[in-house]
């Protein structure tokens, strides 16, 4: 689960800590370099902190433990050099069990799981396009696999909107991928497009 800035990540994985199921780990992964003063202290309990008291991944072996990741869109990159060895993506993963497969039984065959089955992007139109796509990589399968992750992107392009500093990029970053899958679905009439039509912050009449 992700979200554009730590201060949306870190209110995602407060609520979830308060909701999640006995026995399901939920992960705050935050950039390693991000003071830990900043965190909650409701929400160390979350993090993984080294002898310095900076966060830090965990070990890779515990990191499959948790189902529910929850991190700044920037920050889930640090999946991609993270673990060197093997790799925290599911297409590094992926790629590992073919390889596997192939010493063991002499050929590799096509993956039948992926270990991060959803994605979930909060605040998405307030998130600029290359990080969006820095956490669909993460989930992104190998090719040959059948199966793939669900990917569900919330948002409003009404509201505050995504921040690109550098005016010579505005042209191209300030109209959002979020904005872009939205037209998409709207134009082609497609199912998996849901609207909020209850909303606990406003008046009816309002929406």
């Amino acid at each position: 689960m992700c979200a554009p800035t730590n201060s949306a990540a870190d209110t995602l994985a407060l609520r979830l800590q308060g909701i999640a199921p006995i026995g399901v780990q939920v992960f705050r992964h935050c950039s390693l370099n991000r003071p830990s003063e900043e965190l909650a202290t409701q929400l160390l309990p979350l993090v993984n902190l080294d002898s310095s008291g900076m966060f830090c991944l965990p070990e890779f072996s515990k990191l499959m433990q948790k189902q529910i990741i929850v991190s700044t869109l920037s920050d889930i990159t640090e999946f991609w050099h993270g673990y060197p060895h093997v790799g925290a993506t599911n297409f590094e993963l992926q790629e590992f069990t073919i390889e596997w497969h192939n010493i063991v039984y002499g050929e590799g065959i096509p993956p039948s799981r992926i270990h991060w089955q959803y994605l979930i992007i909060d605040e998405a139109a307030q998130a600029i396009e290359p990080d969006i796509w820095s956490a669909l990589t993460v989930v992104a399968p190998n090719k040959q696999s059948s199966i793939l992750p669900k990917i569900v992107l919330a948002g409003d392009p009404f509201q505050l909107g995504t921040t690109v500093y550098a005016e010579e990029h505005k042209g191209v970053l300030e109209h959002t991928y979020f904005e872009r899958i939205l037209q998409l679905y709207q134009d082609s009439g497609d199912s998996n497009l849901t609207t909020l039509h209850q909303n606990f912050r406003s008046e009816y009449g309002n929406l």
